[in-house]
């Protein structure tokens, strides 16, 4: 089963989790990149946009988001980014088995992934602050 039902409940959980990240201790570190994100996500089909060229990060869903030009674009389910945020995707896998497609600039993708890194304890206690326990790896299989 997806984990999410619908791209109103995926946006519903990923853009407050994305604003509390991108106003947080990673602001700096997101900024710092200077760059755009774009996530495609499938099952269900929502899309997101990260853009880290601006102080305050901006974070668009949506047909904005679709519309968007974004550095980096990457395509992958929506199950696929809740792993991702929880620590458990291997990025650099997914891309050479074609699970995760993208475009863009490989160092630059490579680049943002330890600027995420601190973000995926800070995804586990969004999780349980907002109820969501249930999506924790330990809780999911109970």
């Amino acid at each position: 089963m997806a984990v999410f039902a619908s791209a109103d409940e995926l946006y519903a959980h990923f853009v407050p989790f994305l604003e509390k990240v991108s106003q947080g201790e990673l602001r700096q570190k997101l900024l710092s990149i200077r760059s755009s994100f774009k996530v495609n996500n499938t099952d269900p089909d929502a899309t997101l946009f990260v853009d880290c060229v601006q102080d305050s990060p901006l974070i668009s869903v949506g047909d904005a988001a679709a519309a968007a030009t974004a550095d980096i674009d990457l395509t992958m389910s929506a199950d696929d980014s809740h792993r991702f945020w929880l620590g458990e995707l291997n990025v650099i896998k997914a891309l050479a088995t074609r699970r995760v497609k993208f475009s863009g600039p490989l160092l630059k993708l490579i680049g943002l992934l330890p600027v995420f890194q601190p973000a995926f304890t800070e995804y586990r206690e969004y999780l349980v602050a907002n109820g969501r326990r249930d999506l924790l790896p330990d809780q999911r299989h109970q």
